[in-house]
């Protein structure tokens, strides 16, 4: 499975747009990376959010609604991640809730439209794992609506959630960070979980597009309960080609040890 996360050609910038990007070459270049990987047997992925939005973008003022509003009628601010370096979260992007129509029929069409035009396998709900008790509807049933939508017009089709809690999965099969440490079965004995965006690629540890920056990188393990991943940037293929490789080689060998099961 192959998660691409900067489709948009700029990650994260002008949600909830969700089109694919001039930078990376466009539609065309875009419909052809997916055509000739799924013919070399890979099964594509692609990334979402599920409850975040550039509140200065154009699409904004006809989701503007959905931002949600806590007991008090304050809105939940989305100012965690320091995008600049600056050591300090930054505000230009706004929490959404799912429950609302407006965000949920966006979100679903969007993705329907990239699903259906490019034939996409997976799609991946970053942030859906987020819960806040509001006064404009759960997150967690909009959150199953849009996947109940998304899946009668394309079934088979499987959602991936990041940071998935209990009560989401009894309808994402698929978790993008492994959660309950102190309680492993809690998350490998229901759904399958692979690493992080931001773990650490082979060699210098980039984590790529991801706002983390750089860490350690961890080669693929035997024993290890989630799925092997391996992050690839600019010098996977030349410099680290041999850790990637070998990366591969023991995922293999743990998947055969596994009886063919991930």
């Amino acid at each position: 499975m192959v998660f691409l996360n900067g489709w948009g050609a700029r990650y994260y910038w002008d949600y909830p747009r969700f089109d694919v990007g001039l930078r990376t070459g466009g539609e065309g270049a875009f419909s052809r990376l997916v055509q000739e990987a799924k013919a070399l047997g890979y099964r594509i992925a692609v990334m979402f959010g599920s409850n975040v939005a550039w509140r200065n973008g154009p699409d904004f003022p006809t989701i503007a609604d959905a931002r949600p509003r806590d007991g008090y009628g304050d809105f939940f601010p989305a100012n965690y991640v320091d995008w600049d370096g600056d050591r300090k979260g930054d505000g230009f992007m706004v929490f959404m809730n799912l429950a609302v129509p407006s965000w949920r029929n966006h979100l679903r069409d969007r993705t329907a439209g990239i699903i259906g035009r490019y034939a996409i396998d997976f799609y991946f709900l970053d942030i859906c794992g987020l819960w806040e008790n509001n006064v404009d509807g759960d997150m967690l049933l909009g959150t199953r609506q849009l996947v109940e939508e998304l899946a009668q017009r394309f079934p088979g089709v499987a959602p991936i959630a990041e940071m998935l809690y209990d009560a989401q999965m009894g309808f994402i099969p698929m978790s993008h960070v492994p959660r309950y440490s102190l309680y492993p079965q809690a998350n490998f004995g229901v759904v399958a979980s692979f690493n992080h965006l931001s773990f650490p690629a082979p060699g210098r540890g980039s984590t790529g597009i991801h706002e983390y920056g750089f860490g350690h990188y961890q080669p693929v393990r035997l024993d290890q309960p989630q799925i092997p991943t391996i992050t690839f940037v600019d010098d996977t293929f030349t410099t680290q080609r041999e850790a990637a490789m070998s990366d591969i080689a023991t995922a293999k060998q743990r998947f055969a040890a596994r009886g063919g099961r991930t």
